[in-house]
């Protein structure tokens, strides 16, 4: 809202209530309110708006913005079902609308937009405004802060997580439709990766199509490694695999790099020479 303008026009036109002290106690109001900008609406970022949200209230004088730019929250974990399942699809896009409690909308809210540049100098967030019709505005704008939010989250390939360069949700849900149909018609799928998102990729195919042969890939020598977990969830998370038939590959690397997913048939090589055919690489 411009300080210049009265906060509720229709009354202040009709009974002429806005005196030249009131308009400044209100532009005061407006300079000293403290702004915190939230730059990503993913899991980490939503939840500190939502945090904020429920602890803040308009005395506090906090105006919290949220940077995303896309117009949904992407359930990210339910990806690797999405996979294997075209039902599942709609439960992955959920709309922001009720994310910010409605008591607090007048003070926290969304703008999508996808960030360009951050200023330490000048403590402002320079970003492209992305309209209605998921196109991003040329247009530089630009929102101050007094507190800032980095949440950008990860990068993976795409549907795992949307496209960082289109920001249409049809076309995420396209690339999940593509990559099932590839999965649906392969006979041999190889999983490049046994952190926790390959595993469950790999575990989803193998109980939607128990007769495909799914080999998952790994450097390390153990799937997700790294993550400090039990002796016992090892030993549960292999055994489950085993039990549906995934075959492991552990200690070994790629001897190719492949930077998206594949869908051709291919013989692929590791370091140690083992060698993997597949008609799709995930």
């Amino acid at each position: 809202m411009h300080a210049d303008r009265c906060p509720v026009p229709v009354i202040c036109n009709r009974f002429n209530l806005t005196t030249q002290s009131t308009q400044k106690r209100y532009d005061n109001r407006i300079k000293q309110m403290a702004r915190v900008v939230i730059v990503g609406g993913g899991a980490a970022g939503i939840r500190v708006a939502q945090a904020l949200a429920k602890n803040l209230t308009e005395a506090d004088d906090t105006e919290v913005i949220v940077l995303e730019k896309n117009s949904y929250f992407y359930h990210v974990v339910g990806a690797p079902r999405a996979y294997v399942d075209g039902d599942y699809t709609n439960k992955m896009f959920i709309p922001y609308d009720n994310a910010i409690p409605k008591h607090a909308a007048k003070f926290v809210r969304i703008v999508r937009g996808v960030a360009t540049h951050i200023s330490a100098d000048t403590n402002e967030v320079s970003y492209h405004a992305i309209g209605t019709d998921d196109k991003e505005s040329e247009t530089t704008e630009k929102l101050k802060f007094d507190y800032l939010v980095l949440a950008t989250g990860s990068t993976y390939s795409v549907p795992i997580k949307p496209d960082n360069r289109d920001y249409a949700r049809s076309a995420t849900e396209k690339k999940l439709q593509e990559v099932r149909g590839h999965i649906e018609r392969a006979e041999k799928v190889l999983v490049v990766g046994g952190g926790a998102v390959g595993c469950e990729v790999a575990a989803e195919i193998k109980v939607k199509y128990p007769s495909k042969s799914v080999t998952i890939v790994d450097a390390n020598k153990q799937l997700i490694s790294g993550s400090n977990l039990r002796d016992k969830f090892y030993s549960y998370l292999n055994a489950s695999l085993e039990k549906l038939g995934v075959k492991v590959v552990l200690g070994e690397r790629l001897t190719e790099r492949l930077t998206g997913n594949g869908f051709e048939q291919r013989t692929l090589r590791t370091d140690k020479g083992t060698e993997i055919e597949s008609d799709i690489q995930l």
